[in-house]
């Protein structure tokens, strides 16, 4: 292989314009010279731009079961047709696809374990069937760590995670942090959201909602902190998961009209959305993927210069305590959380401490800029090339 590589990346889960897949990983690796193919479940709707690189769509079914199934074979079709040096996969059933491509061809095989996937799935499968999930996971982990082992190269997102795969198959296991692009969240427009007003303290949730991210506490929260303090708005936009959770969430809500649930927003209109939040509220329930993981909301609310709420476990509380960006709580006291959000909501100069402090961390050290070198040093690695400075 020679400097520009072709690289293809499978997805069973994600759109192809994905934000660490396209905006993130394609167009790093795209702009060092390699060409990359995406190839994904059809796009909602379709941008403006690809920078010119090649999207393969899939059809996209309604049903978890189909979409999951027939994914995978229409994953391997398409893929075996593609002249690519590396398949680059992002969960475990695009990745099974790649391990059966590469034994018919001979190609590089890169798993991007975004997630500890075997413990993720059955976390989720977890509220819905406990007995289900406890049946499932010795048979997801046994696969996970087969393919695992046959892959070149696994990427992951935290130290945490790097050692959770370390153990499965051994190096390589590189960490690309999810890290926010900084050109990408400087000067956003200002956006206007119906029902915020000037004087209004704003806490927010931007991404998406389901039980495990904390979102009932946070309602709950958020209602106890509307007994102390008046002008307060709660924020939260993101696609609701699963669609049956959402009569759940309205039961929570309960009406207030100082809480105001959006559907999902283009990733290009984050930026600006933020622009109005004065403080990010990311908690979460102390599963494997929360304690191994580093939530990509935390890294964006801290490149606006937005405080964070967050739990006090994992990769989350390690960021916050060492950076000083935001204030801790146990995930599931709620009068602990309305005290933190009380805390910065009455003390303005805190809050602009905490932010000036958390964009300064992204800047210096969590940005894309500088997670990308890890990944084009791992693709020159793969071709036998000079590492890149």
């Amino acid at each position: 292989m020679g400097r520009e590589m072709n690289a293809c990346m499978l997805t069973s889960a994600h759109q192809p314009f994905d934000s660490r897949i396209f905006h993130k990983e394609t167009r790093s690796l795209s702009k060092v010279g390699h060409n990359v193919t995406i190839i994904a479940p059809k796009a909602e709707s379709k941008p403006e731009q690809t920078d010119n690189i090649q999207i393969v769509t899939l059809p996209r079914y309604k049903t978890k079961f189909l979409r999951r199934s027939i994914t995978f074979f229409h994953l391997f079709l398409k893929g075996i047709k593609i002249e690519t040096d590396v398949y680059h996969c992002h969960e475990l059933d695009s990745l099974l696809a790649g391990i059966l491509l590469k034994l018919f061809r001979g190609k590089k095989v890169i798993y991007d374990a975004h997630e500890p996937y075997s413990d993720w799935i059955c976390s989720n499968l977890r509220n819905r069937s406990v007995l289900t999930a406890t049946m499932l996971f010795p048979i997801l982990l046994s696969l996970e760590i087969i393919l695992a082992k046959l892959s070149d190269v696994i990427i992951t997102v935290t130290e945490p995670m790097r050692r959770r795969y370390l153990k499965i198959r051994g190096n390589p296991v590189v960490v690309v942090g999810n890290y926010p692009e900084l050109h990408f969240f400087s000067n956003p427009k200002p956006i206007k959201v119906d029902g915020i007003d000037e004087q209004d303290i704003v806490l927010a949730r931007i991404g998406g909602i389901h039980i495990d991210t904390g979102i009932v506490e946070t309602i709950r929260a958020f209602n106890a902190l509307q007994k102390r303090v008046a002008n307060v708005k709660l924020l939260l936009i993101g696609k609701i998961l699963p669609p049956s959770f959402n009569k759940s969430l309205k039961k929570e809500i309960n009406g207030n009209k100082n809480i105001i649930l959006l559907e999902p927003i283009p990733y290009e209109l984050v930026p600006s959305y933020y622009r109005l939040v004065h403080i990010s509220v990311v908690l979460g329930r102390p599963t494997v993927n929360y304690r191994l993981g580093l939530s990509v909301k935390l890294l964006e609310s801290m490149v606006c210069g937005v405080p964070v709420i967050a739990c006090c476990f994992g990769e989350n509380k390690r960021i916050i305590e060492e950076n000083n960006c935001g204030l801790l709580c146990k995930w599931n006291d709620i009068n602990d959380i309305a005290d933190k959000m009380e805390t910065v909501v009455r003390d303005k100069s805190l809050r602009e401490r905490l932010g000036k402090n958390g964009r300064k961390a992204v800047r210096d050290r969590y940005c894309w800029e500088i997670a990308e070198r890890e990944l084009i040093n791992t693709y020159l690695k793969l071709g036998g090339i000079p590492k890149y400075h």
